[in-house]
């Protein structure tokens, strides 16, 4: 198993998701009507660099 994915799993701490959405920028307000969202920054994910957009949350 990757370390990526390891983080994934530890960040879903049990839950088993039905799906999983990839936001990019201008998509994120979207979360907003999502039961229990898990969110994991790109940058947060080992051998993921950071998402540079500064204009969108």
């Amino acid at each position: 198993m990757t370390p990526a994915t390891l983080e994934i799993l530890t960040r879903l701490n049990g839950l088993v998701p039905k799906l999983a959405l990839v936001l990019g920028s201008g998509l994120g307000d979207l979360v907003d009507n999502i039961d229990k969202p898990v969110e994991i920054p790109f940058g947060e994910l080992p051998g993921f660099r950071p998402f540079g957009q500064t204009c969108c949350r």
